[in-house]
């Protein structure tokens, strides 16, 4: 499924929740944006880059792994690498965690 995924899956679903199955048990996040990444596109990719930056409980941590996401639109991701990041655009540090996941 992971090579199927596509930008235009996720636009418009900014404020979905999204989960993130964890060994710790799942956590809640929401996704605060889909951004395409052109600058990234290689001849030979089968999509254009692009990145989902999702928002989680200030407690809410792990580390960058792979995991298993539910959508309620696409069902279960498997193998989806997710990496904790720092996002000021959305509020100061500390506030809450988020995790980008990147398709190249």
């Amino acid at each position: 499924m992971l090579a199927e995924m596509k930008a235009d899956m996720f636009k418009g679903r900014e404020g979905t929740v999204l989960e993130i199955n964890t060994p710790q048990g799942p956590i809640r996040t929401v996704l605060m944006q889909v951004r395409e990444m052109p600058q990234a596109y290689s001849p030979r990719a089968t999509r254009l880059p692009f990145s989902l930056l999702m928002k989680a409980a200030p407690h809410a941590q792990v580390p960058s792994s792979l995991y298993q996401l539910r959508d309620p639109k696409l069902g279960t991701i498997d193998g989806l690498y997710l990496s904790p990041v720092m996002a000021p655009e959305f509020g100061p540090p500390g506030h809450a965690m988020y995790y980008e996941a990147v398709f190249s």
